[in-house]
C-alpha cells in the first residue's frame, strides 16, 4: 500500500517490466467539493440537489495484457455498472461512438447575403487576410493558401512569445447570422487547426482596428486575451489528443466555456479534400464537415458567460507541426436586426 496526501493506492496482481498481467489501483478521497446529484423518484420524476458535501470515492483502474473490443467492454459495463440510463447511454454514444450521423440539409433564403468570396488560388487575395505570429507560414498556390507551420514538438506555453503558430484574420468583419465555408486538405500527420468566429472586443468593438494589431502566435489570443469568439478545432492531431478518431470541440471564449464536443469515427483521410461548413443562427450553432452534421450546439447568454455573439471577425488558426490547403472561402451573412433608415 502507498499512501500519499490522503489516498490509499493498493497495488496487487502480477506486474513485470515487459508483460502487465493484471493489475489494479484503488484510492479513497474525503474531502468536502462542490456535488451536484441527481436521482428519479417513481418513473417520471426526477430531481436534482446541488450544494457541498462530504463525499467518498472509489475507483479501480484495471490494466489488461491485450486491447479489449468494443463487444467486450460493452459487457463489462453491463455487468458491472449499478444503473443504466438509456438517455445518457445515447448521448454517449453519440458524442464518443459517433452513432448519429446526421446529414446538414440547409440551404440559404434571400435574408442572406454573401459577404466575402474568394478562392484562395491567387496572390492578390493575400490583401484580404492579416497574418497573426508565424508571417512566413503561408503560401499562395495553384490549390489554395498553403499553411506550413514549423514541424516540432509544441510548446505548450500559452503567454509566452510564440512566431511558431498563426492565425490567419479576415480583415473584414461580419455582423448577424453566419455562415462559413471552405475547404481543407491535411498534407502531413499532426497539427491542429481551429476555426475562431464572432471575434470582437469586449464590448463589441473592433479589436483589430481600434488596437495595435497583435503579433504573438500563441493560443492566448483565442482564449486569455480580451478578445470573446467563439472558436471550433476541426482538425486535431496533436500529442495531447486522441489520433484513432477526429475529435472536435468548440468552446466560447475569452472564458473558455466548452459548449460542445464530438468524435468522428475515424480521422479525416489526407492528402484530400473536406469541406467545412458553420451555420450560426441567433443561440445556434451547426458544424458541419462533409455534410454530416458534427455538433449541434445552443448557446445561452445568461449563463455568465457573456452574450451571445453576433459579430466580429473570422481567423483559421493553426499550431505548430499543421500543413494545410484551404480554399473556396464563402461567409454569408443574415442581419439580426432591422434597418430602419440608411442614410
Amino acid at each position: 500500500m502507498i499512501k500519499k496526501s490522503g489516498i490509499s493506492w493498493y497495488l496487487h496482481g502480477t506486474s513485470r517490466r515487459t508483460d502487465i498481467r493484471y493489475m489494479s489501483m484503488e484510492f479513497w478521497l474525503h474531502t468536502v467539493i462542490p456535488i451536484q446529484m441527481e436521482w428519479e423518484m417513481g418513473t417520471s420524476r426526477r430531481e436534482t440537489l446541488s450544494g457541498k458535501s462530504d463525499i467518498l470515492l472509489f475507483l479501480i483502474i484495471a490494466f489488461y495484457q491485450d486491447e479489449l473490443q468494443s463487444e467486450e467492454i460493452k459487457k463489462l459495463f453491463k455487468d458491472e455498472c449499478c444503473q443504466v440510463k438509456d438517455y445518457v447511454q445515447k448521448e454517449l454514444e453519440s458524442v464518443f461512438a459517433d452513432k448519429e450521423k446526421v446529414p446538414f440539409q440547409w440551404e440559404p433564403d434571400e435574408d442572406w447575403e454573401t459577404a466575402l468570396e474568394l478562392s484562395l488560388d491567387k496572390e492578390e487575395q493575400r490583401e484580404q487576410f492579416y497574418v497573426q505570429g508565424a508571417v512566413d507560414s503561408v503560401y499562395v498556390t495553384e490549390e489554395g493558401f498553403l499553411i506550413d507551420t514549423p514541424n516540432h514538438v509544441p510548446k505548450h506555453d500559452n503567454f509566452g512569445q510564440d512566431l511558431d503558430q498563426m492565425y490567419l484574420w479576415t480583415k473584414q468583419s461580419f455582423e448577424g447570422d453566419l455562415y462559413v465555408e471552405f475547404d481543407f486538405k491535411s498534407i502531413r500527420p499532426g497539427g491542429l487547426a481551429l476555426l475562431m468566429f464572432q471575434a470582437s472586443g469586449m464590448q463589441r468593438e473592433d479589436f483589430m482596428k481600434e488596437y495595435p494589431l497583435r503579433t504573438n502566435g500563441s493560443m492566448s489570443t483565442v482564449h486569455s486575451e480580451d478578445v470573446r469568439n467563439y472558436h471550433w478545432e476541426f482538425f486535431r492531431e496533436m500529442n495531447d489528443t486522441r489520433n484513432d478518431v477526429c475529435s472536435q470541440v468548440v468552446l466560447k471564449n475569452p472564458w473558455f466555456r466548452p459548449l460542445g464536443f464530438h468524435c468522428m469515427e475515424t480521422p479525416l483521410t489526407r492528402d484530400e479534400w473536406h469541406t467545412l461548413k458553420l451555420l450560426q443562427r441567433g443561440a445556434s450553432i451547426q458544424c458541419v464537415i462533409d455534410d454530416i452534421i458534427v455538433l449541434d450546439l445552443k448557446d445561452d447568454g445568461f449563463g455568465n458567460n457573456g452574450p451571445i455573439l453576433s459579430a466580429g471577425h473570422l481567423a483559421i488558426r493553426c499550431m505548430v507541426r499543421t500543413k494545410m490547403l484551404f480554399r473556396n472561402l464563402k461567409v454569408m451573412n443574415r442581419r439580426n436586426f432591422e434597418v430602419i433608415e440608411e442614410a
